[in-house]
């Protein structure tokens, strides 16, 4: 019983996971109109994005917000 309860637990986990990057994703492009291929092509503005949004976290206030509604909205 105790493996099939840790299980659930790692796919919960892995399910929030998921939709925490999913809502990532989504921020980056609706708000910040990012496509999915600057990941590849031009990662070093997602990585400039990314220090510029962790470092002054009180400069971009829609950032988490936005992240945490669009998250749980995918979860219900």
């Amino acid at each position: 019983m105790k493996s099939l309860r840790s299980l659930r637990v790692l796919a919960a986990t892995a399910s929030a996971a998921a939709m925490a990057l999913t809502s990532v994703g989504i921020y980056l492009g609706r708000v910040l109109r990012l496509n999915s291929w600057d990941a590849f092509t031009r990662p070093e503005i997602l990585a400039a994005i990314a220090h510029r949004r962790l470092a002054n976290p009180i400069g971009h206030p829609e950032l988490y917000p936005l992240i945490g509604g669009i998250g749980l909205l995918l979860m219900a």
